[in-house]
């Protein structure tokens, strides 16, 4: 099933990361503990690389298919989708 989901990503003082995406939850879960290599996000030379730890970097915000379909039509989606950046090696 479709959910609009929230990444949010902190840095410290190095900088943020965040997004809001549409997805399948059981995508998502299947990259559990993969690398996902976002390049140099936050600045030159950052290299942003982590593990993605489904528990704690996304959180859904809704799977109400009204909002999911509202969501996709009006093409809401902004900021970073882990799902597009996952490591190729």
């Amino acid at each position: 099933m479709k959910a609009i989901w929230k990444l949010d990503l902190d840095f410290g003082r190095d900088g943020k990361l965040t997004g809001i995406f549409v997805a399948e939850k059981e995508d998502l879960a299947a990259i559990d503990g993969e690398v996902i290599y976002f390049g140099d996000a936050l600045g030159k030379y950052s290299a942003v690389k982590i593990y993605f730890d489904f528990s704690s970097d996304v959180k859904m915000v809704t799977d109400s298919t009204e909002a999911v379909a509202m969501f996709e039509k009006y093409d809401m989606e902004t900021g970073y989708d882990p799902l597009a950046y996952l490591d190729p090696e």
